[in-house]
């Protein structure tokens, strides 16, 4: 949540608490962040969570209750992105979060129901429009073309009436996005890894943030089946802001995959210690063999995170096992 006086400050009250979260804590996170609320002498707060989007209208209504007696007027400001964008952002925050692979988000019953965490549920914004009225909420177009200034952060703050929000921040913050090369490697190392022995997807997820190559994007054949099952979200969206924003027009990068330039390679070279001659099939591309020696390359340098927490473990049955031998034999000393 941010004020909009000159002190920011950031809430986020669920974070120490363990799910499902009892009515004891959420009534004390009720009644902290009503608190803060109150004590603030800012006129326009931002209250701002990812899991807003998926709120049932029963609970976008208490939201309205709890928050309208406060405010002179609430509004609601939504970013969509295009369907492809969306699909290829999703697709590396759930390989990269919970070790999904790619393919699995592609089931065709999935797909049909659109269940698939790759189709955007634009939708999702009626519960807002019928709860807050249509003209308090602003549904916007998440893309720099689209954004005030080509900035996400001076669209916000012309958005709510605060056009030199952000003007003091220097530099630029994103988040951190793998090349086309880092999702193949992970990829593969999640598709044939079972999940009970993945001990070293932390520490290979770490290692592949920084290696070099070029934008990532589903596939072409992906994201064709994105923008059929998209429809019925798409013709939503467009009712509901009264224009067309979003078209089949595919990014260059679903035709062109992992490049393996010279400075990925070199980069490879170096940290793996590996020859990329015994990389390439005969054709000169990177293949499923391939991508098995690179997983098994990064394998090698990659601590077993099972093998730590059970050492760890042993660890701490050894030491209270010597403990208890010294109170025991402590007892025999004194008796």
């Amino acid at each position: 949540m941010f004020g909009d006086d000159t002190k920011t400050f950031i809430t986020a009250y669920g974070n120490r608490y363990h799910y499902p979260i009892s009515a004891s804590d959420l009534e004390s996170i009720r009644s902290r962040f009503l608190k803060e609320i109150t004590d603030s002498d800012c006129s326009t707060h931002v209250i701002s969570g990812e899991s807003l989007q998926r709120m049932t209208p029963e609970r976008c209504r208490a939201l309205r209750e709890m928050l309208a007696p406060l405010y002179d007027r609430i509004r609601i400001l939504a970013y969509v992105r295009h369907p492809f964008g969306w699909a290829s952002s999703r697709a590396q925050f759930s390989l990269k979060r919970y070790a999904r692979p790619i393919a699995s988000m592609f089931d065709p019953e999935m797909l049909r129901s659109m269940e698939s965490p790759a189709i955007p549920k634009y939708s999702r914004l009626e519960t807002f429009i019928n709860e807050f009225g249509a003209d308090n909420v602003d549904i916007r177009i998440f893309d720099r073309q689209h954004f005030v200034g080509g900035d996400l952060l001076q669209d916000f703050g012309t958005a709510i009436g605060k056009p030199d929000l952000g003007r003091g921040l220097c530099g630029a913050w994103t988040n951190v996005a793998y090349s086309s090369e880092a999702v193949a490697i992970l990829d593969r190392y999640v598709s044939r890894t079972p999940r009970l022995i993945m001990g070293r997807f932390a520490n290979i997820r770490t290692s592949l943030e920084d290696l070099p190559g070029s934008k990532y994007s589903l596939p072409r054949r992906d994201l064709a089946k994105i923008w059929t099952h998209s429809q019925p979200q798409v013709e939503w969206l467009h009712r509901a802001i009264g224009r067309e924003c979003f078209h089949e027009v595919y990014p260059a990068e679903a035709d062109r995959g992992a490049v393996w330039s010279d400075e990925t390679v070199d980069h490879l070279e170096r940290r793996l210690g590996i020859r990329w001659k015994n990389v390439c099939d005969r054709n000169g591309t990177v293949g499923p063999r391939g991508l098995d020696l690179l997983c098994d390359g990064f394998e090698r340098l990659a601590p077993d995170a099972r093998q730590k927490s059970l050492l760890n473990r042993a660890g701490s049955v050894g030491l209270i096992g010597a403990l208890r031998y010294m109170r025991s034999a402590g007892y025999r000393l004194v008796r």
